[in-house]
């Protein structure tokens, strides 16, 4: 499975060093498109491939099925870097929607300012 893949490539890079101290921000992309795919009660689902997947939460909605792998990503960088000022973030981008870049650059200036304000104290 590709997010298990994910998963260890992120951890890899955690390992090695690369993130300290930088801004991390996950990308969730084509989100559309897995909110159509999602719907599609033939696919699976990823509670199928992840036994800890909260009962809380609903395997065919999109925004709990980020928030879950948001989630573990979210725990491997802490184990790594349990203080961090700069937790990461996530975004959703959609496969048809160019104004959304409008929004993503204006979250990753935001982000560089924080950074910046930070580093004079």
């Amino acid at each position: 499975l590709r997010l298990h893949e994910a998963l260890k490539l992120f951890a890899d890079v955690l390992e090695k060093g690369f993130m300290t101290d930088k801004s991390v921000t996950i990308f969730f992309n084509k989100y559309d498109l897995l909110q159509a795919k999602l719907q599609n009660p033939e696919k699976a689902t990823i509670n199928q491939f992840f036994d800890d997947f909260p009962s809380k939460y609903d395997a065919r909605n999109a925004d709990d099925v980020c928030k879950f792998v948001f989630a573990k990503f979210l725990a491997l960088f802490n184990q790594k870097h349990p203080d961090s000022k700069f937790p990461p973030r996530w975004h959703s981008t959609y496969a048809l929607d160019t104004e959304q870049v409008d929004n993503l650059l204006g979250d990753i200036q935001l982000e560089l300012i924080k950074k910046n304000v930070f580093s004079l104290f």
